[in-house]
């Protein structure tokens, strides 16, 4: 019997650490407009309830021992232990993909309201969606081939895609600017 128990907590370790989402909070010294680049994961964006912009994540990547002092050539710095490297240069907040990871993740990124962002969701190599919802600002996204799903929001937005779908809920409270490339 405890052969068994112990057999399906070993089974079960690696199940509950995927699980768990990591958190980082950042508050702009000024604010101004937030550009998301190089994030090969899928993406939630939505208005948070204070000035911080939030992001959660289920990225779980450890560093093996002989990795520990190397730098990886080409990409930004993680900063923030989600994977992605966030930065503040002239008002302007750059979130970045800082790894070249071998499976997507999820990312949940909440932006003060109001606040412009720009989505560049170009990569090849991207296989998530993005879903906005609840968001309220100006919103300009270019992907390649992912989906993007937008509900419960308002503003302008700019959408441009080559092969992916579009979903619009019908709560929208501005015009909305939809592009798409065939």
């Amino acid at each position: 019997m405890k052969k068994h128990i112990i057999l399906l907590l070993v089974a079960a370790i690696p199940f509950l650490a995927q699980a768990q989402t990591k958190k980082y909070e950042y508050t702009p010294k000024v604010k101004g407009k937030i550009e998301i680049t190089n994030l090969p994961g899928e993406i939630s964006l939505l208005n948070s309830n204070g000035n911080a912009l939030v992001i959660e994540s289920d990225f779980n990547m450890e560093k093996p021992d002989r990795a520990q002092g190397l730098k990886l050539l080409g990409s930004a710095e993680d900063n923030t232990d989600l994977g992605i490297n966030v930065s503040e240069e002239n008002g302007i907040i750059s979130i970045q993909g800082a790894t070249r990871q071998v499976r997507d993740y999820k990312y949940k990124i909440l932006v003060p309201t109001g606040t412009a962002v720009n989505v560049d969701y170009s990569s090849p190599f991207v296989k998530g969606d993005v879903t906005v919802e609840g968001f309220t600002g100006s919103l300009e996204l270019k992907a390649l081939s992912a989906n993007v799903k937008i509900s419960k929001s308002s503003g302008p937005f700019t959408i441009n895609t080559i092969s992916g779908q579009h979903q619009w809920s019908r709560r929208h409270h501005r015009t909305c600017l939809r592009e798409s490339q065939f």
